[in-house]
């Protein structure tokens, strides 16, 4: 089962609409029941809006609207230290395999080439990440990239290269996300009241809905700002890319 499935409430148990199984209540998973699992009223026939989710024709208003959402609340939120992409990816290095702040970013920010303004190039946030946890941690993680890059190992920003469903697929496997973004005017977090500009951050989870818009939970390097949702349906934050990592 996932938090993505839809439900439809008979009365006496629930029904998915992916696979047609029964379940009581106390079987759902929880991130599903906190996060409005759809269901629809007692007792009516679903057997041909089951066909039409199976198909990926259903009409939204056979549905409530749908709604997930989960977030990793263990993933540490850092304040900014040497830089944005060293402070961000030290926060997912720190929740995959443990160690302090203090002993992660100094090292890790030698490994990106952050220089004293805290500028890390795209090209080596990654490559970086990856030789310091090599050779500093004797850790070889399965996935250490963005996820489409250009031949020079830039990543390649916006929506058609760095998917919702890729992003969801990661944080639903427990793994945080590095978000990086560029001349977003979105950000009015305490820390980033102008715009986040150029910046990297760590995203931590998501809620997607077909009413309320999609949404990614981050944290943005000022801890003030705490879980921060940032719309990816808004204009001010379309140039975005996700680097993905696996332990």
């Amino acid at each position: 089962m996932s938090a993505g499935d839809f439900y439809i409430d008979t009365g006496s148990h629930y029904t998915s609409l992916v696979n047609g199984n029964s379940i009581e209540k106390s079987e759902l998973p929880s991130d599903v029941i906190s996060n409005s699992a759809e269901l629809l009223d007692n007792g009516e026939d679903f057997s041909t809006i089951r066909q039409m989710y199976i198909d990926g024709t259903f009409p939204n208003d056979n549905l409530r609207s749908v709604r997930r959402e989960r977030n990793l609340t263990s993933v540490p939120n850092w304040q900014w230290t040497y830089g944005c992409a060293p402070t961000s990816m030290g926060m997912i290095i720190s929740y995959h395999y443990g160690g302090s702040k203090s002993s992660i970013l100094s090292g890790l920010a030698e490994y990106m080439s952050t220089d004293s303004h805290g500028f890390t190039t795209s090209r080596s946030t990654m490559v970086g990440a990856y030789d310091y946890l090599v050779e500093e941690r004797g850790i070889t993680p399965t996935t250490c990239q963005w996820a489409s890059k250009t031949f020079l190992g830039d990543p390649r920003m916006g929506a058609t290269y760095n998917t919702k469903s890729k992003y969801g697929s990661y944080i639903d496997a427990g793994n945080p996300v590095l978000v990086s973004v560029y001349n977003a005017t979105d950000g009015s977090e305490e820390g980033y009241t102008g715009g986040f500009g150029d910046h990297v951050m760590t995203g931590v989870g998501y809620m997607f809905s077909d009413v309320d818009g999609d949404y990614i939970i981050v944290h943005t390097t000022h801890v003030g700002d705490g879980d921060c949702y940032i719309s990816l349906d808004s204009s001010g934050f379309a140039e975005y890319a996700w680097g993905l990592f696996e332990p």
